[in-house]
């Protein structure tokens, strides 16, 4: 007995420690990375998702500050309100976060202790809707309205309707972009929802409630819901405004508190108020000023004020109060209807005229002599600007006792300090910052340790309520952020201009010292100088010769360099894949693709041999019907050998466009502009990186097609600075230690714009340092039918078949010194049936046609740069043969030399046309045809 009773102890223990250890671990393991469900609906900015999968806006930030106490994951799982609704009762999601708490979800649902959020019911309607205002519910009266199914909103509308007493004719909506889309589509004239939901393209004519919304959880999900309330109470004691300062950030754009709400009466004042004057200090800078180049009005209020006059659409113009001006007499004699900036100082200020909401807020300075500390219980001489009593008034609420010493300046309250006849003044931070720049000034500071809250307001006449209450609601709706940048601009970014005799002052030392050093050197320059003046100027002018024409043959071969290689490497990668080929249809493919890289080869040269053309960019675009396919491969298989060269991955995105169908375009140079941008891509980015080639079609209006082309790739980027300033400019390249080893011209970025912009497009980049960059190219073509496209082409060949056939028995005589060039040109003419009698220079040329029989020659192809005779020398001696044909035989310019000054000169030696080498088939045959032709009728 007793020792059954020992064993049966042991076990129990054994049991106890066992059943302990495990709850422990099983606890530790359910406490770590434990993956929430949160439910969410189309509230854009609240919780969204972007195309790489990932979560943002304020309920996912308010989340992540939750995980950092509880250490939660999360599954986002997207749905309608009325749906996830379903799914938390059924417990497949966890939490809800945007939801009211109402008796009627308590019984179905539990609810964090804490808020997460406050959110309005909120009307809105659309932004071109003339007819419904704010709060307009008269007009309210029988329109439609989108409601949410199943929402907080819609049973709020329902007493909000019936408390203003107006009927309505509902439309539910499952989603909120159904009810968006009910709404720009005038299936609705007003829609309801909430202030979560981010709309910044809506008109807000109604707004109501400042709801708390809650995390919901369904019944006896309690030990999660401690979690969650543990880690709120942290949040709401470490950080207590953290979810007003999470509203600001994700919601400060939102229509609701970004625009003015105006009534049907406020627009209707707008609208029937004349230009409004506003006078404005002129000796207040940067608070408010005149610039001294054009007289303008110019300040932070000032800034401030056409911000809120084009919110309000009032007309304004701008009236300068000066210092022998008292603004508040003027705004009574109706001389101005508005004055600012006023310091708001109580009821004081409101004595005589209505003030509006703070515009900026501020503080005064204490500005006293160096070195001057400061003890509220002395009692302190303080100097005021006379007339302006509001900062006197002020200073009264801090400083009980004090005698006051008036100035009529800021510069002699100032005065005032330095010279020991005050020892204070007290200024707007903005303007004792600005003006203690003033080095003659230097002696005073700024006690920063006292300082007195101010506000600057605008002030008008007391009977201008509604005046007042448009204001006020502009006001209240400020970008803040707006309001900061022009306050730097003002200030930080703006530097004290100073007059000759204070710089001469701030500088005094150094400019005693270089007077002095200047006064002892001139005798002994000055007769040098005048001896080696005629020599200086003889040498500046070489030099400026001499740096001209060194920049025109960099520039000429940076150019070259730059756009030539592409093709070029195109060129001898198929010649080096033809060798050994076998295979006939692929030698055909290399022949093909050696064709298209030469005539892109040929553009460059013409483009670059023709600075002018560049410069000037008189550039002609020549569209032409094309397959896009082919298109797309030709400039792919110019850029594909040098990324494999470099071991880059490269491929190309088709996102929807179809790659068998015709456009039409000048392919040359849409080939140009993105063969700049993919070989910059794939040179910029370093050995086993990628370059991708994306194809959009982003809508289409009849015929026409709105195409976007992004090149990215993940090389060494560009700064923002070098983006904004140099990126599109000629021969600028970005120099920083990452980029510096991958020098070029900084040429074909610029070339690449202006081809696009002359195609109506557009073009923009995103980069960053170390991380890679993306072009976007943005171009409208013209789509053609295939059948339309099939005979276009097909006709163009039929006429170059048909020229080739009139051709046929043809004699031509070649002049042409180069034996490679005469070859080819010999084949080409053997190819539409000419006979072709080849002359090695001018001199041959002329002698073998003047021996020749009359009418011998249907036609002359003559090179300009020969010996012995030149073609232009030889073509006048052809035209001044004594017999009947040489003044009728066709003569035809076949060289290199493409300038318009060569094509002028050719044409007034007697030359009936000029084409430019490489010859290009088609055109030779069709030139010759038509001369021949004409010469024949």
């Amino acid at each position: 007995m007793r020792r059954a009773c020992k064993e049966g102890l042991i076990l129990f223990a054994v049991t106890f420690f066992i059943c302990l250890f495990s709850q422990k671990v099983y606890a530790e393991d359910t406490n770590q990375d434990e993956v929430i469900r949160i439910g969410y609906i189309d509230y854009g900015s609240f919780i969204e998702v972007d195309k790489d999968g990932n979560y943002s806006g304020y309920g996912v930030e308010y989340l992540e500050e939750i995980a950092k106490y509880t250490d939660w994951q999360y599954e986002y799982v997207y749905d309608t309100w009325e749906n996830c609704l379903q799914m938390l009762k059924d417990e497949k999601i966890d939490f809800l976060g945007t939801a009211q708490k109402t008796p009627e979800r308590e019984e179905i649902y539990d609810f964090a202790d804490l808020l997460n959020g406050v959110e309005q019911t909120v009307l809105y309607t659309r932004q071109d809707n003339e007819e419904l205002y704010y709060n307009d519910y008269e007009a309210f009266d029988g329109k439609r309205v989108g409601l949410m199914v199943d929402s907080y909103q819609t049973k709020f509308f329902e007493g909000y309707a019936e408390e203003h007493d107006f009927s309505y004719i509902p439309y539910y909506a499952v989603t909120e972009e159904e009810m968006v889309d009910a709404l720009n589509d005038g299936t609705v004239d007003i829609m309801v929802g909430g202030s979560l939901a981010l709309h910044t393209d809506m008109k807000v004519i109604g707004k109501e409630g400042a709801d708390p919304f809650y995390f919901m959880t369904y019944k006896g999900n309690d030990e999660m819901l401690a979690e969650l309330n543990e880690a709120m109470h942290s949040i709401q004691n470490e950080h207590p405004y953290y979810s007003e300062e999470l509203a600001k950030e994700y919601y400060g754009d939102s229509v609701i508190t970004s625009k003015p709400q105006f009534t049907r009466e406020e627009i209707e004042y707008i609208r029937q108020q004349p230009s409004l004057k506003v006078g404005f200090l002129v000796d207040n800078y940067p608070i408010s000023g005149v610039d001294k180049k054009t007289g303008e009005a110019i300040g932070i209020t000032i800034d401030i004020m056409d911000m809120i006059a084009k919110d309000t659409g009032l007309a304004i113009t701008y009236v300068p109060i000066t210092k022998d001006m008292d603004g508040r007499a003027c705004l009574k004699r109706g001389e101005i209807d508005l004055l600012l900036p006023v310091l708001d100082a109580g009821y004081y200020s409101q004595q005589d005229y209505k003030l509006t909401n703070p515009i900026l807020e501020e503080t005064l300075e204490a500005i006293t002599r160096q070195g001057d500390p400061l003890q509220w219980e002395k009692k302190y001489r303080i100097a005021f600007l006379r007339g302006f009593p509001e900062a006197e008034k002020i200073v009264q609420k801090k400083v009980e006792t004090y005698t006051p010493v008036y100035g009529e300046t800021i510069e002699e309250c100032l005065q005032a300090v330095k010279n020991g006849d005050a020892d204070i003044f007290f200024e707007s931070y903005y303007l004792a910052a600005y003006q203690l720049q003033n080095p003659f000034f230097e002696n005073l500071q700024l006690n920063y340790g006292h300082v007195l809250p101010a506000e600057f307001c605008i002030s008008v006449l007391p009977e201008n309520d509604m005046l007042v209450k448009v204001l006020n609601k502009t006001i209240n709706a400020l970008d803040t952020n707006q309001v900061s940048n022009i306050v730097g601009i003002h200030t930080l970014s703006n530097n004290y201009e100073y007059t000759l005799w204070q710089s001469i002052y701030k500088n005094r030392t150094a400019v005693i010292c270089v007077t002095l050093l200047i006064l002892s050197l001139v005798f002994a320059f000055v007769a040098i100088t005048v001896m080696q003046r005629k020599n200086v100027k003889i040498m500046a002018v070489k030099n400026h010769q001499l740096e001209r024409a060194n920049r025109a043959r960099m520039d000429f071969f940076a150019r070259m360099s730059h756009d030539m290689r592409t093709p070029m490497n195109g060129i001898l990668g198929m010649a080096e894949l033809s060798e050994g080929e076998t295979d006939i249809e692929e030698m055909r493919h290399n022949m093909a693709m050696v064709k298209e890289s030469g005539t892109y080869m040929l553009s460059l040269i013409n483009d670059t041999l023709d600075m002018q053309k560049i410069e000037t960019r008189k550039m002609t675009l020549e569209p032409q019907i094309i397959n896009r396919g082919v298109f797309i491969e030709n400039i792919m298989d110019m850029v594909r050998p040098t990324a494999e060269q470099k071991n880059i991955h490269f491929e190309v995105e088709n996102k929807n466009i179809d790659t068998d169908s015709f456009i039409k375009i000048d392919s040359v140079r849409a080939t140009q502009i993105f063969i700049n941008l993919l070989s910059n891509a794939v040179k910029f980015t370093p050995e086993g990186g990628s370059v991708t080639f994306t194809m959009e079609c982003t809508g289409r209006d009849g015929a026409v097609e709105h195409q976007l082309f992004q090149i990215r790739d993940t090389g060494v980027g560009m700064s923002k600075k070098y983006i904004l300033n140099d990126l599109f400019k000629p021969y600028v390249q970005e120099s920083n230690s990452m980029s510096s080893k991958y020098a070029g011209t900084g040429l074909g970025l610029a070339i690449a714009k202006s081809l696009v912009e002359l195609m109506n497009g557009t073009i923009r980049v995103e980069s960053k340092i170390g991380e890679g960059t993306t072009f976007f190219v943005s171009l409208d073509v013209e789509y053609v039918e295939e059948q339309k496209a099939v005979q276009h082409l097909t006709s163009g060949k039929n006429k170059v078949n048909t020229m080739k056939e009139q051709l046929a028995g043809k004699k031509i005589l070649l002049c042409e010194d180069h034996p490679l060039n005469a070859e080819i040109a010999v084949k080409l003419l053997k190819r539409a049936g000419c006979e072709t009698t080849w002359v090695q220079d001018g001199r041959q040329g002329v002698d073998t046609f003047a021996a020749s029989e009359l009418h011998a020659f249907d036609a002359v192809l003559m090179d300009i740069r020969m010996p012995s005779m030149n073609g232009l020398e030889a073509a006048r001696e052809i035209r001044g043969l004594d017999r009947e044909d040489s003044r009728t035989v066709p003569i035809v310019a076949m060289t290199a030399n493409a300038y318009d000054e060569d094509i002028r000169q050719s044409k007034e030696a007697g030359m009936n046309a000029h084409l430019a080498k490489p010859i290009i088939p088609a055109l030779l045959f069709k030139t010759l045809g038509r001369l021949i032709n004409e010469m024949e009728e």
